[in-house]
């Protein structure tokens, strides 16, 4: 089976969101190493079978225990290096701790993705890897506030989604989820706009379900992660503004830019070219002083700042659902008696940690959020593991 339908869907995903239209993905086929964005300080690699990260043979070792990390741009890694997402630093504490075993942790998170293409692309790629072990990092998204939901765009692909789940019986319970009539979800306004969370909390909650059902019928153990925010940590709101402001996303606002450079960019080209008819610069001088004069007016302008502003009141629709999302979870996680890592909760009591640290940005962990995530993963699952 292919893997460029749930590629696809990702894609869509991004290009539907123009935080995530600057970004620049190779074809994940290809294998290649690839910049994530123009003067990234970290690289891309795609491996042959459209994930990040090394590539793993769909043959599965005797002593082999392999983990399968599902979520969206968290999981992924945005921001930093392959060698510093949460995945691969639990496969070298795993590795560590059970030396007689191979532990393979797989990374199967895609900026973008929600429940339903999380599910998706566990069918279509995620159960050829035999994996024993589950994470799912799977919750921002889903609540985040969009002019569309995903349940209408994916409904074909579940429909066609009939892998090994054909055999089970459970795609007849597929097609139960699909067709099930929608409770009334939350909504916002904007302007003429209405705003409904990506995935509606009765979807999420039923998306949430089904993949215990999948892990319990096919002996996986599955671990739910409800991710950390910013204002977990910090509770002074003129703080946490600060906070955003000042950590927001660069490749979003390097998006929310981009018409204005392009407009100061046509006014400044005209100027030029009438300084070149009156024997001005030309060629490469003149693409430089292009750009230099752009960027110089594009600063002046305030532009980012006003942006940035903007993001703060991004922030808190973003995260205006974020408890009722959580509290789904924790309802999941209790009545099919999964294990639950709740990140905020652990946060707060776990002494030494630098929780002012976890973020790249105002929704991505850094390189010491990864770690953190990692280190309490390895201690639930290790000791999951020692129990067996």
């Amino acid at each position: 089976m292919s893997f460029r339908p749930w590629y696809r869907a990702a894609v869509r995903a991004r290009d539907a969101n123009p935080v995530r239209r600057s970004i620049d993905y190779a074809n994940p086929l290809s294998g290649d190493v690839v910049n994530i964005s123009e003067g990234s300080e970290y690289s891309v690699r795609f491996n042959k079978n459209g994930l990040r990260g090394k590539a793993v043979p769909y043959d599965k070792a005797d002593n082999e225990i392999r983990i399968l990390a599902l979520g969206n741009s968290c999981v992924f890694g945005f921001g930093v290096g392959e060698d510093e997402v949460f995945s691969s630093e639990l496969e070298k504490l795993l590795q560590r701790r059970f030396p007689r075993k191979k532990i393979t942790v797989i990374n199967g998170g895609m900026p973008g993705f929600s429940s339903f293409n999380s599910l998706n692309m566990l069918g279509a790629a995620g159960m050829k890897y035999k994996p024993d072990v589950l994470i799912a990092y799977i919750l921002n998204n889903d609540k985040a506030l969009e002019l569309r939901e995903d349940m209408p765009l994916l409904k074909l692909r579940f429909i066609r989604l009939n892998w090994v789940l054909a055999q089970s019986g459970l795609f007849n319970l597929i097609r139960e989820m699909i067709s099930a009539d929608s409770l009334p979800v939350p909504e916002m306004k904007r302007g003429k706009q209405t705003l409904r969370p990506k995935v509606s909390p009765e979807d999420y909650e039923r998306n949430l379900s089904f993949l215990s059902d999948i892990s319990r019928r096919f002996g996986m153990k599955l671990y739910y992660v409800i991710p950390l925010t910013p204002d977990d940590i910090i509770k002074d709101a003129a703080e946490l503004e600060k906070f955003i402001y000042d950590n927001a996303e660069k490749e979003m606002i390097k998006a929310l830019l981009g018409k204005k450079r392009l407009l100061i960019r046509e006014r400044v080209k005209r100027e030029l070219n009438r300084d070149a008819a009156r024997g001005g610069l030309t060629g490469a001088d003149f693409e430089k002083k292009l750009k230099e004069m752009t960027e110089k007016r594009l600063a002046e302008s305030g532009a980012e700042a006003e942006e940035k502003k903007k993001n703060i009141s991004y922030y808190k629709r973003y995260n205006l659902f974020t408890r009722q999302y959580r509290s789904i979870m924790k309802k999941v996680a209790a009545s099919e008696k999964a294990a639950l890592l709740d990140l905020p909760d652990i946060i707060g009591r776990e002494p030494g940690l630098r929780p002012m640290e976890f973020f790249l940005d105002e929704i991505h962990p850094s390189a010491y959020g990864h770690r953190i995530i990692a280190e309490q993963l390895f201690k639930r699952i290790a000791s999951d593991l020692e129990g067996r």
